[in-house]
């Protein structure tokens, strides 16, 4: 995922005004929000962060450092189902950058593990009228985590999502069917960042 300044900014903002208790980041790499969730009393509210990263060398890399800033950083894929899944790796890039994942077609495979994956119904299943922030960065699979995330998702007051306006990935959700899903579940689309032709990051508020 490419983070642009302004989208990141404005979503922190927003966070000052909702005050979440709980932020979720899926797809963390180096969960750069969670840190700024985790560390969320200079913003005059308190947030428990959580992060899930699919990669077990980033996960490996990132661990330590973010216990170390508050951070429950998770090394599972979060998809539509509960079980184990396999995570791709770009067979023209380092292993330890972000655009690996659960999806093909968008590159040629070098290598792939399989991990445990889970929705995040199921994995926060005993959370309960909470305030959330959720960060999506899934390289294609918005699908999977948002149909495994219909409870989450009723407690949320913002999400910020990473979407593809072209088919980079195979079977893969484009803008429209993303702002399509969360306008039915009761979101609304305050703002767009369109960073490359075919991609973008979307802030959504609750309706």
């Amino acid at each position: 995922m490419f983070t642009d300044a302004l989208s990141l900014a404005y979503f922190l903002r927003l966070q000052t005004e909702l005050k979440p208790t709980i932020s979720i980041e899926v797809g963390a790499f180096d969960a750069d929000f969670s840190i700024e969730m985790a560390n969320a009393g200079r913003r005059g509210f308190t947030c428990k962060a959580y992060a899930f990263e699919g990669s077990k060398p980033i996960f490996e890399r990132y661990k330590d450092i973010l216990e170390q800033q508050n951070v429950t950083y998770i090394n599972k894929i979060i998809t539509d189902y509960e079980g184990t899944a396999e995570f791709l790796y770009d067979s023209n890039s380092d292993i330890f950058v972000g655009h690996n994942g659960i999806k093909t077609g968008r590159f040629d495979i070098k290598q792939s593990e399989v991990t445990e994956c889970t929705t995040l119904d199921l994995y926060f299943r005993d959370l309960k009228d909470e305030n959330i922030a959720l960060w999506i960065d899934c390289e294609g699979a918005n699908r999977e985590v948002l149909t495994g995330a219909t409870r989450i998702l009723s407690m949320c007051s913002s999400i910020y999502i990473e979407v593809e306006q072209e088919q980079l990935w195979q079977d893969a959700w484009l803008i429209d069917d993303v702002v399509r899903f969360l306008s039915d579940m009761g979101f609304v689309l305050k703002k767009s960042y369109q960073y490359s032709h075919n991609q973008s990051n979307l802030v959504f508020t609750r309706d």
